[in-house]
């Protein structure tokens, strides 16, 4: 650890503690800072239509669109304002968009839009301020449906009207498609889909979108057979506003015993048997299905905590005088982050709110005494609150 000369009224060590969910030993690291703009680079908006499209002009930084090596949309910051952030459509080569940060779409703009694509992926990105966070749209009968694509590990936050989008199709459906450990928070509704069949939305955090968590519509048909488990649905809508179905249809909401549903914060039911499982199902409002095995606590199976906070402020200060810490973590899911600073004076800052990921938090505090002191810093996501 780094020594300093103590030549004021006092001193303060910066120390960095991980806090590993409800562990209570505090894992002590040396002081360092890193600045999380730098993990992006501006580039205009990016589209790309067929499979020939995928070159670096249009922001490609690697692979070549097989199996083992799909093509790489990597690091880009892309402000949405003058049109969509991301366009992919008529293209069936492998390809992923990760690692970006696409926003500031407002009511116009969606942030990434998948048009008649298979084999993409979108994981490790930061999708925030847009109308749509991720757009599923149609363009004509037979060339429409996006299938087989991944929706993985993404922050998809704060979007106008919905996180994740599957638009109405004429000709088939959206299927097989696979959305999973995501953040979708803050939006009008976190996934809506509608005339989409057959796909799988499983461990993501829906939590706190203003109108609805999930709404799965059958319209004329089609919109059935998707299977949702192991989902955090916390204080979505007026919490009845977790989940709806429109149209009747028939999807699975479970994993089957004594795998489990999802959690839902609502949920009022009781464990006598201690198993984990409410002992009474979770009805899906708007039609016949239900949730029969709705966990009583937050899913976490998959959840890792987040990464060492890297924390900035003054050495050496003299006492009365109000001193500015600043401390930054990234969470590897992508959850909201809470921080907890110990001043070292017998007085801390208790947890935070909730910020998003790889943002700095300020806080202040006043030292009444000459002496040394430790400041540490521990992090932990929303799923330890």
């Amino acid at each position: 650890m780094r020594k300093y000369n103590y030549v004021k009224k006092f001193c303060v060590i910066l120390i960095a503690a991980l806090f590993l969910g409800i562990c209570t030993n505090s894992i002590v690291y040396s002081y360092k800072i890193s600045y999380n703009k730098c993990l992006y680079l501006p580039h205009s908006p990016i589209y790309i239509n067929g499979n020939d499209d995928f070159t670096s002009e249009n922001g490609v930084t690697g692979g070549s669109g097989s199996y083992i090596d799909p093509y790489i949309i990597e690091g880009w910051e892309i402000d949405a304002s003058s049109m969509v952030g991301i366009t992919i459509r008529n293209a069936s080569v492998y390809f992923e968009i990760k690692n970006c940060y696409i926003h500031e779409g407002g009511i116009n703009n969606d942030g990434v839009v998948f048009i008649n694509v298979t084999n993409g992926t979108i994981k490790n990105s930061l999708i925030t301020g847009n109308r749509n966070g991720i757009m599923f749209c149609t363009q004509f009968p037979g060339k429409e449906n996006s299938e087989h694509n991944k929706i993985h590990n993404n922050s998809i936050i704060s979007n106008f009207n919905d996180g994740i989008n599957f638009e109405h199709t004429g000709w088939g459906y959206h299927s097989d498609n696979i959305i999973s450990k995501n953040n979708l928070s803050n939006n009008k509704r976190g996934i809506y889909m509608i005339m989409s069949a057959e796909n799988l939305i499983f461990y993501n955090n829906i939590i706190e979108n203003t109108e609805i968590g999930i709404l799965l519509d059958m319209c004329i048909g089609g919109g059935e057979n998707n299977k949702i488990h192991h989902n955090n649905f916390i204080y979505n809508g007026d919490e009845n506003g977790q989940a709806y179905e429109r149209g009747g249809p028939k999807n699975i909401w479970d994993d089957g015993y004594p795998s489990g549903g999802n959690y839902w914060s609502d949920y009022n039911g009781t464990d006598n048997d201690g198993d984990g499982i409410g002992d009474t199902p979770y009805p899906i409002p708007g039609g016949n299905n239900k949730d029969r095995y709705p966990l009583m606590n937050p899913w976490s199976g998959l959840n890792q905590p987040p990464n060492t906070p890297n924390i900035d402020g003054p050495k050496k200060g003299k006492t009365g005088i109000k001193y500015t810490f600043m401390a930054m973590s990234n969470d590897p899911d992508m959850d909201n982050i809470s921080y907890f600073f110990d001043w070292g004076d017998d007085n801390n800052s208790g947890w935070t709110e909730y910020i998003t990921s790889g943002n700095y938090i300020n806080q202040t505090h006043t030292w009444e005494k000459k002496d040394k002191f430790i400041i540490r810093v521990k992090a932990k996501d929303f799923f330890w609150r």
